[in-house]
């Protein structure tokens, strides 16, 4: 059935929409159109779009989208506009440098020096290869590095005390 539109969820941004079908059930994706000049529409009327400058003896479908307007936001108002929760999933890659114990790593080379790694507490983190999953816990020191707790031990041999694991150009333990 028909249901409105949530400001209290987050949305995962996608370039287009995909076909309805189990994973994309018909009424869970939605769209956002900005258009140059306001559209006067009452809520849940009919859009359709179409496009009005392709030949119009060609046999083809001009038909672009349509669906029911669910909600309305004026493009002026950033607030509105700043209401809505959509997000980009971003992956990082770093490197683990020492092996606490069996659920703490140290990691590197995932922020600058300069990053307020306070930001990315929480976070999750995948490791490579066995897939253990674990999350940024806080800054390790002040040169970047960070700690991660996982939450089932991730396998990871533990680094003996003083030496370091995969130092760059040989250095280290």
């Amino acid at each position: 059935g028909a249901q409105g539109f949530d400001f209290g969820r987050e949305y995962l941004a996608a370039d287009e929409l995909m076909p309805s079908g189990p994973d994309y059930p018909a009424g869970s994706q939605w769209g956002l159109l900005l258009f140059e000049k306001p559209v006067t529409a009452p809520a849940d009327s009919l859009l359709i779009g179409s496009t009005l400058d392709a030949d119009i003896h060609a046999n083809s479908c001009r038909l672009v989208f349509f669906g029911q307007i669910r909600q309305t936001l004026d493009a002026e108002d950033k607030a509105a506009l700043g209401k809505l929760r959509v997000f980009k999933p971003k992956q990082k890659v770093g490197t683990v440098r020492r092996v606490v114990d069996e659920h703490v790593v140290i990691g590197r080379d995932l922020f600058k020096r300069e990053t307020d790694i306070t930001k990315f507490v929480g976070l999750n983190v995948t490791l490579a290869g066995s897939g253990a999953r674990g999350y940024i816990e806080g800054s390790f020191g002040a040169s970047g590095q960070y700690k991660v707790r996982f939450t089932a031990p991730h396998g990871l041999p533990i680094t003996p005390s003083g030496k370091r694991r995969g130092g760059k150009g040989g250095k280290g333990g």
